[in-house]
């Protein structure tokens, strides 16, 4: 708030991922592995961005298989419905009004599997030479 004016902004909400390989004795890879999740909460108004983040360091195997979890969410969802003026009346309410629960749970994993590149014989900049 500024003066007592409501400033709303737009963001995107998106899911981000960031490595930085370093390739070790050229068998291994060590990953500096960075991950944002943004999600709408639209449970204030104005709906806001909630941001979850994970950060590792991980070292593999030329073609091995990491996994990054726990970007997970749940929500609860309850919706009321019902003959109006019949649903509130004492005892007989009961047969006018029906009630409706929902729960959602989302969970994000991110499978990573790195690979080395090797340097092809004859390219430009490669200690091997040209063979016929």
């Amino acid at each position: 708030m500024d003066d007592g004016n409501v400033k709303i902004e737009f963001k995107r909400a998106v899911l981000k991922l960031e490595v930085l390989p370093h390739v070790i004795d050229g068998e291994a890879l060590k990953l500096r592995i960075k991950v944002n999740k943004d999600q709408v909460d639209r449970t204030v108004n104005p709906p806001s961005i909630i941001t979850k983040n994970a950060e590792t360091n991980v070292i593999l195997y030329d073609g091995q298989t990491t996994v990054i979890g726990g970007l997970n969410s749940a929500s609860d969802g309850r919706a009321d419905s019902g003959v109006p003026g019949l649903r509130n009346l004492p005892f007989l309410g009961v047969f006018f009004r029906g009630e409706q629960t929902a729960t959602e749970m989302e969970d994000v994993l991110i499978f990573i599997t790195p690979h080395i590149l090797k340097q092809r014989i004859g390219a430009p900049g490669s200690k091997a030479k040209d063979q016929p």
